[in-house]
C-alpha cells in the first residue's frame, strides 16, 4: 500500500522566499517498469517555464535552500535538493528565472528517499531502507555528518527538526513508532532519546511551533495524535 501511495504522488512544489517569484516543480511518473521524472523552474507571476532538467528516475521530494551571496545587496542564490526514488539526492544551484546547474549527486540511501527536513544549511534525509542521515550544505565532500542505519524496522515516512533546537530530530515510520533523536550525540539505535508508539503506521510528523515539548503525528487510518515529550 505504501509503494502504491507514493507512486500516485506525481508532483511536489516548493517556493523560494517571498521576494523571489520562482517555483520549483518536481515530477515523478511510472510507465510499465520504468520511472521517469524531472525538475521545472517556473515564474509564478507569468506561469512560464524558464528551465527544465530531465531525470531518468522519479523525484520524490524537492526543497529550496537559500545560499549566502557576497556579490552585493539584493543579490541571492538558491540550491535545490531533489530526492530520488533510487535513493540518490541531487544538488542543483538555481539562478532565479534562469537555469539549473547540477553541483553534486549523492548516493545517500539504498532505497527511495522518503523524507527531507531542512534547517538552514543543515538537512536530514530519510529512506524506505529504514535509515536517517544528516548533511551539511557547507561541506566540500558529501559525506553524512551523522547517520542511523536502522532508525526504524520498516520504511521511514517522515522526519522533522525542532524549530526551537536544531539538534532535536523526530522521525516516524511504517513500524508505527515516533522516535526522538539528538544529533549532537552518536546517532545509532542505542542513542534514541524516546520512543512513542501509535500502534499503526505513522505517515507524517510535525513539531508544535509554540511548544518545544509537543509533536503531532498523522496515522494511516486518518488520526492526528498529539504527543507531549514530558509524558512517557
Amino acid at each position: 500500500h505504501l509503494s502504491i501511495r507514493r507512486q500516485r504522488q506525481m508532483c511536489i512544489r516548493d517556493r523560494c522566499e517571498a521576494a523571489v517569484p520562482d517555483v520549483v516543480v518536481a515530477t515523478s511518473s511510472l510507465e510499465g517498469s520504468l520511472w521517469d521524472g524531472g525538475l521545472h523552474l517556473l515564474n509564478s507571476q507569468t506561469g512560464s517555464i524558464t528551465a527544465t532538467i530531465h531525470s531518468m528516475v522519479g523525484i520524490s521530494i524537492v526543497r529550496l535552500v537559500r545560499c549566502s551571496s557576497s556579490s552585493g545587496v539584493g543579490d541571492y542564490s538558491y540550491s535545490c535538493i531533489s530526492c530520488m526514488d533510487d535513493g540518490k539526492m541531487a544538488i542543483h544551484s538555481v539562478q532565479p528565472s534562469s537555469t539549473f546547474s547540477c553541483s553534486a549527486v549523492i548516493n545517500a540511501h539504498s532505497d527511495c528517499v522518503s523524507a527531507l527536513s531542512v534547517n538552514g544549511s543543515l538537512f536530514v534525509s530519510a529512506s524506505w531502507d529504514g535509515s536517517i542521515k544528516c548533511w551539511d550544505m557547507n561541506c566540500t565532500r558529501w559525506h553524512p555528518t551523522q547517520g542511523i542505519i536502522d532508525a526504524h524496522q520498516k520504511p521511514v515516512n517522515d522526519v522533522s527538526t525542532s524549530p526551537f533546537n536544531a539538534s532535536m530530530l523526530s522521525s516516524v515510520g511504517q513500524d508505527g513508532f515516533l522516535r526522538l533523536w539528538d544529533t549532537r550525540d552518536n546517532m545509532d539505535t542505542a542513542g534514541c532519546i524516546q520512543i512513542l508508539g501509535a500502534k499503526e503506521p505513522i505517515s507524517c510528523v510535525l513539531w508544535d511551533q509554540h511548544d518545544d515539548c509537543r509533536l503531532y503525528v498523522g496515522t494511516d487510518s486518518g488520526r492526528v495524535l498529539a504527543y507531549d515529550t514530558r509524558i512517557s
